[in-house]
């Protein structure tokens, strides 16, 4: 053992009982090779400066005991990592791995307690969490579309930002893992409201995880949401080709001529509105027909995508899903932002060529009643 070994003068606690059999023998022989002075024990009581623990996982019973007696914790692949770099142990909590040293992430939408949790993950691993955009950000967390940085990442990091859960599986597989499949959803946090378009509102509700308020359409419901002045109006592009591009694109590239671009953007009541631009559609048209202009040169990875969910559309046409949507579709048209109900500017359905049957294609229930 040479005098310059990494774990010169530190106290390291090894016990049976909180690491896998299968790696005991290399643990034990990782830090006595770089001069670590090893109790085969627990000890808790034993939590200073130079006092470390080697514990499996955050989810071993004896974690968070040892945790709130201040005791220093190792997982067992930051103490392998230690040895063969031959570095000093990380000052900190708890580190289980060094799968990010150097990794800078950025979190964005979430909630204090939320970040809290994210920063000792990302610190677990040997990262860092930062509040503020940078040149050099590796990663970006966001809770939603809605987050400050979701746009910044996706148009000037030039990267998609994921899900906490993303995380999670970088530490349980102690390796930065593939971001695709943790991508945020197009319109995960989003408020989507449509009418006369009953085929798109089940897809919506097939495709991604998205809570549907109320409708919003040619007419009444455009005066309502540029009254409103807060509400996104957006041609049916945006919706093809934010679910083509797997991101919710900037709603400001797809204004509705005679809708002002909101000017409350950001607050967390906003929503994005799709605009009908025809009264007449039924569930043979086909996707493309449906989001995009048949007049304008379609983007090549829209068409794919119009093709592959032309069927899927037509089979979750007036799915169950539709009815229960509508409903709440009506219940949240008249609340304001701040739950305040509208008396005056409610917008009803404009009424079509159909005599006013606007109850057709729906399904109704009655429950309750004498026969």
């Amino acid at each position: 053992m040479s005098r310059d070994a990494a774990f010169q003068g530190t106290n390291v606690f090894l016990s049976r009982n909180l690491v896998p059999p299968e790696v005991f023998d290399a643990l034990h022989d990782a830090l006595r090779l770089q001069g670590a002075s090893v109790f085969l024990c627990c000890d808790p009581s034993r939590n200073g400066p130079r006092d470390f623990h080697v514990i499996s996982s955050p989810t071993h019973e004896k974690f968070e005991d040892l945790r709130a007696r201040g005791c220093k914790l190792l997982g067992s692949q930051c103490v392998i990592a230690c040895s063969k770099e031959r570095r000093s142990f990380p000052d900190q909590d708890y580190t289980c791995c060094l799968a990010m040293d150097g990794v800078k992430i950025l979190a964005s939408g979430f909630e204090m307690a939320e970040k809290t949790e994210i920063e000792k993950l990302v610190s677990s691993m040997g990262g860092t969490l930062h509040s503020k955009t940078s040149s050099d950000i590796s990663f970006v967390i966001v809770k939603n579309v809605l987050a400050a940085k979701y746009q910044w990442s996706l148009n000037v990091l030039k990267q998609p930002p994921v899900t906490i859960n993303w995380l999670y599986r970088c530490r349980d597989e102690h390796r930065i893992v593939p971001i695709d499949p943790f991508r945020v959803l197009p319109f995960v946090g989003l408020t989507i409201c449509v009418t006369r378009l009953p085929f798109i509102l089940s897809f919506l509700s097939f495709v991604t995880p998205v809570d549907v308020a109320y409708v919003a359409a040619e007419g009444d419901k455009h005066k309502v949401a540029k009254r409103w002045g807060h509400i996104h109006v957006v041609t049916r592009k945006w919706l093809g080709q934010s679910i083509a591009r797997k991101a919710c694109l900037n709603e400001d590239s797809y204004p509705v001529p005679g809708i002002p671009v909101p000017s409350m953007k950001g607050q967390g009541c906003s929503v994005a509105a799709l605009a009908n631009h025809g009264n007449e559609h039924k569930s043979s048209q086909s996707f493309t027909s449906a989001f995009g202009d048949p007049n304008v040169s379609a983007d090549p990875a829209l068409s794919d995508v119009d093709q592959d969910l032309e069927t899927t559309v037509s089979q979750t046409f007036l799915s169950e899903t539709h009815l229960s949507n509508k409903e709440d579709a009506c219940e949240m048209m008249h609340q304001q932002p701040n739950g305040r109900m509208y008396q005056d500017d409610r917008a009803q359905d404009s009424e079509a060529e159909d005599g006013g049957l606007y109850l057709s294609e729906c399904r109704l229930m009655l429950v309750g009643f004498d026969s």
